[in-house]
């Protein structure tokens, strides 16, 4: 004799249940908590398939929905064992299963390393994001027949991801264009870069700046400040237009001047660098490297000025942080 009971799934006896038991005769008394006792027809249903559910064997038909799910776990399984989840960057596997905590760290970090590597937080968003599409692939298999879920091929699928820096920027740029509230962000920015403030307070008003990318194409006249490789530049005479081979530096001097900034160099509140500059021992140091903020520790000062980039002076003068 088998009961099945909602609990306790299936249960054997030799004899019927007593009279301190709660048993009963339809699937409601089931649903209740009662043991409902098999039939001839349905305990060999049971015997016959004994992976169907107490339910299915009283039923004698098998929950199609529970066999789509069984399937799909299988075929998911058998994507795993694959070892298909890889998502490369430039060569570097970045696949990873902790996206939440690496998107944290994207939103309070400038860089964030992944497998050895360090990237962009703005690059590695959008790739975290592609990441995630990806492993719904590799989860979700919206086959809806049990047919269909076992004829997916694993063998190539889904296909590994190979990205490019360059692509990732090239989608990051894609979104910022076709996004409204980063449209109105930099109108608003272009308007802070036009207004006549004094150079204390625009200082002070530094991130609200345009960046000088954002105007290559158009015009800037005397006067205006732009933002790039996180110094502000005033603009000594119209520039008409904006070309991308001369942007702010010490060789476009007679174009644009740079406003120094007075930082104590301390971990929190560290000075910009740029080449040309003397370098204080017990001093930290900030500058930019392909758009991306690196901040460094000197611990061996000059009495020159030094005209290499900071990361040309790691391990000579400088560690990074």
């Amino acid at each position: 004799m088998i009961y099945i009971h909602k609990e306790q799934g299936f249960w054997e006896v030799s004899e019927a249940l007593p009279n301190n038991y709660l048993t009963g005769t339809t699937p409601e008394d089931y649903e209740q908590g009662a043991y409902l006792l098999l039939d001839n027809e349905q305990a060999a249903f049971h015997k016959a398939h004994p992976n169907a559910g107490p339910v299915e064997c009283w039923n004698m038909q098998f929950d199609q929905e529970r066999l789509l799910q069984t399937a799909k776990d299988l075929k998911r399984q058998e994507v795993y064992n694959t070892n298909y989840r890889h998502y490369y960057i430039d060569g570097n596997d970045a696949y990873t299963y902790d996206r939440l905590s690496l998107k944290d760290q994207c939103n309070r970090k400038d860089t964030v390393e992944v497998n050895g590597k360090l990237y962009k937080s703005s690059l590695l968003l959008e790739a975290l994001n592609e990441m995630a599409d990806y492993n719904d692939i590799c989860i979700g298999l919206s086959a809806e027949t049990v047919e269909d879920v076992e004829a997916i091929e694993v063998t190539g699928y889904p296909d590994v991801i190979h990205r490019t820096t360059d692509e990732l920027q090239e989608a990051v740029d894609y979104v910022d264009a076709h996004d409204p509230s980063m449209q109105v962000m930099k109108v608003s920015r272009m308007s802070i870069s036009a207004m006549s403030l004094d150079d204390t307070v625009a200082l002070r008003r530094k991130y609200g700046h345009a960046e000088w990318k954002d105007f290559i194409g158009q015009k800037l006249d005397t006067g205006n400040r732009v933002l790039h490789d996180d110094w502000l530049w005033k603009v000594r005479q119209p520039v008409n237009p904006v070309l991308e081979i001369y942007p702010p530096s010490v060789d476009t001097a007679s174009l644009y001047e740079r406003m120094d900034e007075d930082h104590k160099g301390t971990e929190y509140d560290p000075k910009l660098y740029a080449p040309g500059m003397t370098l204080e021992q017990g001093k930290y140091y900030t500058e930019m490297e392909d758009g991306v903020r690196k901040k460094c520790y000197c611990f061996y000062g000059t009495i020159d000025p030094v005209y290499a980039n900071l990361k040309q002076l790691i391990n000579l003068n400088v560690r990074l942080v």
